[in-house]
C-alpha cells in the first residue's frame, strides 16, 4: 500500500452547488483534516444524516447549525466504533 504524505496546511474556500455526493465527501474530508472546517450550504438529506451520525460514531464532532456544519477535524486519528455503523445508501 503507498503512503500519502500530508502537504502541510491548506487554507481554501471553494464553493460547489449543494450535492448530496459533495456533502458527504466534504464532511469525510473534513473530519479526517486538522482543525475546524466549516461547510457552508450543505444538502442536508438522509444520506448527508447518516454520514454526520456515523462520523459521530467515529469520534468526529459535528455541530449542525441552520446553514452549515461545523467540523472539528482530528488530524486523521479516528476512534474504533463500539456497535455497528449504518449509514444506508450514504456511502458515495
Amino acid at each position: 500500500m503507498k503512503e500519502i504524505k500530508p502537504a502541510g496546511k491548506i487554507v481554501a474556500t471553494v464553493a460547489c452547488p449543494a450535492s448530496k455526493s459533495y456533502t458527504n465527501r466534504a464532511l469525510l474530508i473534513a473530519a479526517l483534516a486538522d482543525g475546524v472546517s466549516i461547510l457552508s450550504n450543505p444538502l442536508i438529506s438522509d444520506d448527508t444524516k447518516y454520514m454526520h451520525l456515523a462520523l459521530e460514531q467515529f469520534g468526529i464532532s459535528i455541530k449542525q447549525e441552520e446553514h452549515a456544519f461545523i467540523v472539528s477535524g482530528t488530524g486523521g486519528k479516528i476512534k474504533c466504533p463500539l456497535n455497528e455503523i449504518s449509514i444506508g445508501l450514504a456511502g458515495t
